[in-house]
């Protein structure tokens, strides 16, 4: 199972903690054996006892899920804190150890927000430059200086040397949190565009298996389909010679009227699989597309489609579009808002041109769609009509050719109030 990030973040900041402090406990140890200084043992080790228990704290929080950023900067804020506490106990500013401020600004300009990640780094300055004037105020504490600058420049300009180490340290802090923001945000848009990239290649690969499946089951059904469609007439023909006989040749008239049906079902499929993607593209405008959409509804359907179309002359679409791919998109959009609305109630076409794209919009006074429904429609297959009306497919695939075109599919829904469906096309110049 894929971790999510904020759990990454906190899994490894967890093991830099566990690092932090075994590190410091063996430097102080190590101290004691090798370097002639006394050191004020009960304050290091208690303030590296609270960093460790903070710590186990956290491992025991990770363990019921990824805490958030402001657990993360908070417990930051308290490792810089104790860091500033334990190099005022040995040594201040002289201490070498005080590059580690750049550990802890390093690790949240990758995992925290910008705003988090200066202000840790700002805190991080304001520890070290702490460190010139509490070190000095502690007593009894053995001051460790560079010992290549003691042994060539008095105290003054140690002094000075150190200080310059401080601002060399602040900007060694803004160009990490900087540049290391930088990266990640153009990581971040990188992976954002790969996963879009990824998504179209999928929509692509089930709408070449829908059309293979379509096409395929069109090409499999015609010949049985047409069988029954001659042995039907036959029997028709054979029953209607006998006045006895007028109930089963209505059936078989019947068969043959189901059937033909099942034959303009099966056109369709096959138009939906080859026609779109072989169809020729022209240059064609907001109008056509309209007409030829609202060219193939039924009649009942029809009437009940309210036109607001955009004033003369209309805009055309950009590039070159598939026209009858792009009515038929438009068309089941149509149906769909018609189906969803009451009987008696219009189904409202809106088409608007705006700055850079053209508009058309489907309304419907229906009952609307939840947030949950609202969120999957367009998968395939999925559909709100009874069983047996629709295959959960136009939503799908007029998303699929909006997008195609580099354009997309929206809708709009409130519950008890209607939907609307926004197609938006990128617009070229102005029909003549």
């Amino acid at each position: 199972m894929l971790q999510s990030p904020a759990a990454i973040h906190g899994e490894w900041f967890s093991r830099l903690r566990t690092w932090t402090v075994g590190g410091v406990v063996l430097a102080i140890l190590a101290s004691q054996v090798f370097l002639p200084v006394e050191l004020p043992l009960t304050e290091l080790f208690a303030v590296a006892l609270l960093v460790l228990v903070s710590n186990v704290l956290l491992i025991v929080r990770l363990r019921r899920g990824p805490v958030g950023d402001g657990v993360l900067f908070g417990l930051m804020l308290l490792d810089v804190a104790a860091l500033t506490v334990l190099l005022a106990l040995t040594g201040g500013p002289s201490n070498p150890f005080s590059t580690l401020y750049l550990v802890y600004i390093a690790w949240g300009a990758v995992v925290l927000r910008p705003r988090a990640t200066w202000a840790l780094a700002v805190t991080g300055m304001l520890g070290f430059g702490l460190l010139f004037f509490v070190s000095r105020s502690l007593e009894g504490v053995a001051q460790v200086p560079h010992a290549a600058h003691a042994a060539h420049a008095g105290p003054q300009d140690h002094m000075l040397h150190l200080r310059g180490m401080w601002v060399a340290f602040g900007v060694a802090a803004v160009f990490i949190v900087y540049f290391i923001q930088r990266v990640s945000i153009a990581l971040a848009r990188r992976d954002l565009e790969l996963t879009r990239a990824r998504d179209e290649f999928t929509k692509t690969q089930r709408l070449a298996a829908l059309a293979t499946l379509s096409a395929g089951a069109a090409h499999e059904l015609a010949t049985p389909l047409s069988t029954i469609a001659v042995v039907a007439k036959e029997l028709e023909r054979s029953l209607s010679d006998d006045p006895a006989r007028t109930a089963a040749a209505e059936d078989a008239r019947l068969v043959r009227e189901q059937v033909q049906r099942c034959r303009a079902i099966l056109d369709h499929m096959a138009a939906e699989a080859g026609e779109a993607a072989g169809e020729r593209l022209s240059t064609v405008d907001a109008a056509a597309v309209v007409e030829r959409a609202l060219s193939g509804l039924k009649p009942d359907v029809r009437a009940r489609v309210a036109l607001e179309q955009a004033p003369p002359p209309s805009p055309t679409l950009a590039g070159q579009v598939p026209l009858e791919a792009l009515a038929r998109s438009l068309r089941g959009l149509v149906e769909n808002a018609a189906h969803a609305g009451p009987a008696d109630t219009p189904v409202t076409l809106r088409v608007k041109v705006e700055e850079e794209c053209v508009c058309f919009e489907v309304h419907d006074d229906g009952p609307g769609m939840d947030d949950e429904t609202l969120a999957r429609v367009g998968e395939p297959f999925f559909t709100t009509k009874p069983p047996g009306i629709g295959m959960g497919l136009g939503v799908f695939l007029a998303r699929s050719v909006a997008e195609q075109l580099r354009g997309r599919l929206d809708f709009r829904s409130t519950p008890g109030v209607g939907t609307t469906a926004t197609v938006r096309l990128p617009r070229g110049g102005v029909a003549a």
